[in-house]
């Protein structure tokens, strides 16, 4: 059962509660999210289902595994990151569920509704509309955190605006040195970086994270006046015009690449010139579904980094194991003809790698 609109689920449940066992399928981020609505709504439900939560309370809900003896009629929310959501729905359906007892959401945007009803979303959006254009005329380096990267060519930008991601955090505290803009997307990372403290919270920095992620329930700080929340928005696979946000305010495009978000800021922010680094896009390729992917555990930095994401996602169990390799890939071409048609120089100063969408810059004729 696939719903389009907020209203549309919230008629179907109205209908089903008293009569209907509603539960929610997954007690991650967008879970969480789904159950406040539900109680904001004082609509009946039962709890959630997860597989590997169960046995925890969640908004004051009971999580039971999947192989519950629930009851004939039983209704079930389903929505999740598209890596595991058809998995979900296939230990349902091994459950015997059928098809019209799962309800399923046509896109995430739902879910961003029903947080307009639980959080103060306008608020966070003010946030973020004060850095439009903040860096006007400005250049910046855009890291990814591919084996090219080296602290030599870290101490090089220590006084350039610099945007980083994720476990650049480990790399940094090796340099005493730290990104200006910081981005984490990844939720089962969150989880993991938001218990090491030390590592990055005395840092003079600002920090941006989607609003579904972890740090709204990991941290009671989340409110910190340097901690910024913005909307993650679906791309549409069959939309072949590769959209890329002009307001960051509305929201970010998803490309399954945190560079993504963080070039779309600097865009926002009013950069330029801004230069890639890191992003060597050169990855040991799979075919997976019919899919170009890449195991994530290629994907940081091996010489300092390795230790910190292995040791997030052995505690993490559920985590991914593959990355879908074209939409990031599609995300560089939006990037690139975003720049374009602004004016924007945009260019790839990685040493080597294999990213071919974006033009080249020599990273050393930067500086002469």
């Amino acid at each position: 059962m696939l719903v389009k609109r907020l209203d549309e689920l919230n008629d179907i449940l109205h209908s089903v509660c008293d009569h209907t066992d509603i539960y929610v399928v997954g007690a991650g981020n967008y879970g969480y999210y789904i159950g406040r609505f539900l109680n904001i709504e004082e609509l009946e439900w039962k709890g959630y289902v997860d597989r590997y939560k169960y046995g925890e309370i969640l908004n004051d809900k009971r999580i039971v595994p999947f192989n519950y003896e629930f009851g004939r009629d039983s209704l079930f929310i389903l929505e999740a990151t598209s890596s595991v959501k058809e998995d979900m729905k296939k230990q349902l359906q091994e459950r015997g569920i059928n098809e019209d007892q799962i309800v399923q959401f046509a896109n995430h945007d739902i879910v961003y509704k029903m947080m307009e009803k639980t959080d103060e979303l306008s608020w966070y959006r003010n946030d973020i509309r004060l850095f439009h254009s903040r860096f006007y005329g400005e250049r910046c380096f855009v890291l990814g955190n591919g084996p090219s990267l080296s602290f030599d060519d870290i101490n090089k930008i220590r006084n350039e605006k610099v945007f980083g991601a994720n476990a650049i955090v480990t790399f940094a505290k090796e340099l005493n040195w730290f990104p200006d803009f910081y981005f984490a997307a990844d939720s089962v990372f969150i989880s993991g970086l938001m218990e090491r403290k030390e590592l990055w919270m005395e840092q003079h920095a600002e920090f941006f994270w989607p609003f579904i992620s972890a740090v709204f329930r990991k941290r009671k700080d989340y409110q910190k006046s340097n901690f910024h929340y913005f909307q993650s928005l679906a791309v549409d696979e069959k939309d072949l015009k590769y959209p890329y946000s002009m307001d960051c305010t509305e929201g970010c495009f998803d490309y399954q690449s945190v560079v993504h978000y963080m070039l779309q800021f600097a865009f926002f922010m009013g950069f330029r010139e801004i230069y890639l680094l890191g992003v060597d896009f050169c990855f040991p390729l799979e075919k997976k579904n019919g899919k170009v992917i890449a195991r994530d555990s290629q994907r940081e930095h091996p010489e300092i980094m390795d230790s910190m994401v292995n040791a997030v996602r052995s505690k993490y169990k559920g985590s991914r194991d593959y990355v879908d390799l074209d939409p990031v890939r599609d995300g560089f071409i939006a990037a690139d003809n975003y720049a374009k048609m602004n004016g924007i120089i945009l260019q790839n100063a990685t040493r080597g790698g294999n990213l071919d969408v974006l033009p080249r810059v020599d990273f050393d004729k930067l500086f002469e």
